[in-house]
């Protein structure tokens, strides 16, 4: 039965629910361990009421009894509790080693997904992206971390992410043809734009996408929308590959400037 609990080890949805039967085994032993030991203290507090000396008769013929059933029952509370120890540091390393392997997953896709290949630049001759600002945010939210910044995980943001209100639309910022658009593991919906002249835009965050690849969408097109809870959209804006800081692209930093 250890061997089992420990080869579960690796699993914290095993091990929880053997954790849980154990501490319920652990509980119902001890009720049992108090009931068994309930007559003697019955008699004693009967004894010193009444007759002491049949009290201390039937005392002594309950006794050996009661001690046997009651080392039984600690016995196995013993082991219980030995038991019980062990699947709390297993079920503790487990979760940790799953917390890693989350982790260690979550640094692979994020890998994966910066290296998404991206279709040739579209022959036409003027650049959606001139030196004035007319790249907009693709919908309107709260800044939750901009570009550059160190998240939580210890990772430089190479994009804008914003906090926006349920359902919230969300559209090109600028003309583009789309080259990914569909959901991506933990990242929800992601639409990549290629703008031309090495110009990318990826989305992130969406619950639904809507263009389809090698479509062309123009500016304030919706390309999809957020979901009802905790919506989080993250802009990445590369220039043949290298993250732009989105807010000097767009009105933010025009009002940045200005102010």
């Amino acid at each position: 039965m250890l061997l089992a609990f420990l080869a579960a080890a690796a699993d914290p949805a095993a091990l929880a629910p053997r954790l849980a039967a154990t501490d319920r085994a652990l509980a119902d032993a001890r009720t049992s361990l108090a009931a068994t030991r309930a007559p003697l203290t019955h008699i004693l507090a009967v004894g010193s009421e009444g007759d002491p000396f049949r009290a201390g008769a039937l005392y002594r013929a309950l006794a050996p009894g009661v001690a046997q059933r009651s080392a039984s029952i600690e016995r196995q509370i013993a082991t219980l509790t030995a038991q019980r120890a062990m699947l709390a540091d297993a079920l503790d390393a487990a979760n940790a080693a799953e917390a890693s392997r989350a982790g260690a997953r979550d640094a692979a896709v994020t890998v994966r997904l910066a290296r998404l290949p991206l279709p040739p630049a579209p022959l036409y001759p003027a650049s959606p992206l001139p030196l004035r600002p007319v790249y907009t945010l693709p919908a309107n939210g709260s800044v939750v971390s901009g570009t550059g910044e160190r998240l939580e995980t210890g990772v430089l943001a190479r994009g804008l992410t914003l906090a926006t209100i349920a359902r919230a639309q969300v559209v090109a910022p600028a003309l583009g043809r789309v080259a990914y658009a569909r959901r991506f593991r933990g990242y929800g919906g992601v639409v990549i734009l290629d703008h031309g002249h090495g110009w990318t835009t990826l989305l992130a965050g969406l619950d639904r996408v809507e263009p389809s690849v090698g479509t062309w969408v123009p500016a304030g097109a919706s390309v999809g929308t957020m979901a009802a809870v905790a919506p989080r959209l993250t802009i990445e804006l590369r220039h043949h590959g290298r993250p732009i800081d989105v807010a000097a692209m767009t009105e933010m930093g025009t009002a940045r400037t200005r102010s």
